[in-house]
């Protein structure tokens, strides 16, 4: 059974976050705000053009100001999308003035964070800190194991894509997924096929990525180790 405090040790460790959230300036803060606003009332307005629009598609009788009202209504909608996509950018553009600032607050910011969870691993023995370093290292190496035997290298992944996509277009094009969609796909299994093929590698790709942030996940957690096992050694030394 597993010693209760390497248990502690790793529970505490799946509780520790890598980023750490640095003070937002408030122009930055005020772009994100009238962007965001600008889209909901993007979203508000192109309610009224879409009724519109499928009334009049259902084939039922729409007066001209209804006409009116919804092209102007999908206009404004439309407007005020793009200028919400543009906020992101002006505070993009602002914020490059202040990189190096902003670079080395996060870092440091970041920095801190970290020590203080290892201090809170200092609380522990040596010993428990290097079994919890143990059971995520092998975590680690099966996660790796199955990567490789899902995705494989990734010249292999792109040259399965490649080869699919050619395969696709030699047998019918992409014709041959649309009429899967419009034709019942009971009465001609065949068009299966190609959808099959497509979900199993969206499939192997999906699973990939997810074990690669589980990975990437357990190799910030043993980061954390190394980084209590070293001051535990430098304090050691110097005592």
């Amino acid at each position: 059974m597993l010693p209760a405090h390497v248990r502690t040790i790793l529970i505490f460790l799946n509780s520790c976050r890598a980023h750490t959230v640095h003070a937002q300036r408030p122009f930055l803060g005020l772009t994100e705000r009238l962007g965001r606003r600008c889209f909901w009332a993007s979203i508000t307005m192109f309610i009224p053009a879409l009724c519109v629009a499928g009334w009049a598609r259902a084939g039922q009788p729409v007066s001209d100001t209804a006409q009116l009202a919804g092209a102007v209504s999908g206009l404004l909608g439309l407007v005020l999308l793009l200028i919400a996509l543009c906020f992101p950018i002006i505070a993009a553009m602002s914020e490059l003035r202040h990189w190096r600032d902003d670079t080395l607050a996060q870092l440091l910011g970041q920095f801190d964070t970290e020590a203080t969870y290892v201090q809170t691993l200092l609380k522990y023995s040596t010993e428990e800190l290097k079994h919890a370093h143990l059971l995520l290292s092998q975590k680690v190496a099966r996660y790796e194991r199955r990567v490789t035997l899902i995705a494989g290298d990734k010249i292999a992944v792109l040259t399965l894509v490649i080869m699919g996509f050619s395969s696709v277009q030699v047998l019918s094009g992409f014709e041959t997924v649309r009429r899967a969609f419009a034709e019942r796909l009971i009465e001609h299994p065949l068009n299966l096929a190609p959808l099959l093929g497509l979900a199993i590698l969206v499939g192997f790709a999906l699973g990939s990525l997810l074990l690669k942030m589980l990975n990437d996940r357990h190799r910030y957690e043993i980061e954390l180790l190394d980084r209590a096992l070293h001051v535990r050694e430098v304090g050691e030394g110097s005592a």
